[in-house]
């Protein structure tokens, strides 16, 4: 039992030594990246759990990938590694979105185009906006501050 925190609190994968194969759940998928979001109930910084678990995940001799969406798959580390390098894009992104400060939900809207999405959609781009920006703020690569009733994130190079 591997604990494997980010997407979902308490989200477990399963891995069996002597056949080689890891139930992933959502914590690796093959083609795209699991949701992490900021939820009013959420751990308070899911991505950094998240992130912290991939390399453990990755070191695992698995030759078998099952994971909680699409096919299995087989490329475990190189995957891990893909998703550690997506996300430091990612958060790199989002820094300079902020720039000398902007909410969440502006952030949002050029990060993922919200004007194409469902409400459904839109409210997990703006959970995992959230859990990008809380992130940033963590490593002191940005800050936060309320601004008439507004908390807008900024680059640390804007202050």
């Amino acid at each position: 039992m591997i604990d494997a925190p980010g997407h979902a609190d308490g989200q477990i994968c399963l891995y069996e030594a002597s056949a080689q194969i890891l139930l992933a759940a959502d914590q690796v998928l093959p083609k795209i990246t699991p949701n992490v979001s900021v939820w009013p109930e959420s751990a308070p910084n899911p991505l950094r759990a998240y992130l912290a678990s991939l390399p453990q995940i990755a070191e695992l001799p698995a030759v078998l990938v099952l994971p909680g969406h699409r096919e299995p798959f087989s490329n475990l580390r190189e995957r891990c590694l893909e998703i550690i390098q997506h996300h430091a894009e990612r958060l790199a992104f989002m820094q300079r979105l902020a720039g000398a400060g902007r909410s969440a939900y502006a952030i949002s809207t050029e990060a993922f185009a919200l004007a194409e999405l469902t409400p459904h959609q839109v409210r997990f781009a703006m959970a995992e906006t959230l859990a990008h920006l809380v992130y940033l703020e963590s490593e002191g690569r940005m800050r936060s501050v309320e601004q008439n009733g507004t908390t807008l994130f900024i680059d640390r190079d804007h202050t």
